[in-house]
């Protein structure tokens, strides 16, 4: 009985490290996913930045050629208000 006891036991020893090894590994593996997260994350945000510059500039080129449209037309500027971009 003792000779199964020692069997049983090294099961469970053999188990217990596969269990850690297979622990270690999902934990390697998410932390190599949450990296490459986080790069395109960085990535993504720098986009819209630089996409937020070039809205800014589409909207005063708008207003501009709002303006330059008025004025060919021969509008009244002073009763129309043409709201500014902050």
């Amino acid at each position: 009985m003792a000779n199964f006891d020692f069997h049983l036991n090294n099961l469970n020893n053999r188990s217990s490290n596969d269990n850690t090894k297979d622990k270690e590994n999902r934990i390697a593996e998410i932390e190599k996913r949450l990296e490459e997260l986080e790069g395109k994350l960085k990535i993504l945000d720098e986009n819209n930045t630089l996409l937020k510059k070039d809205l800014k500039f589409f909207e005063l080129l708008l207003l501009e050629e709002y303006n330059l449209l008025l004025k060919l037309l021969g509008k009244d500027e002073s009763s129309l208000f043409i709201h500014g971009l902050k």
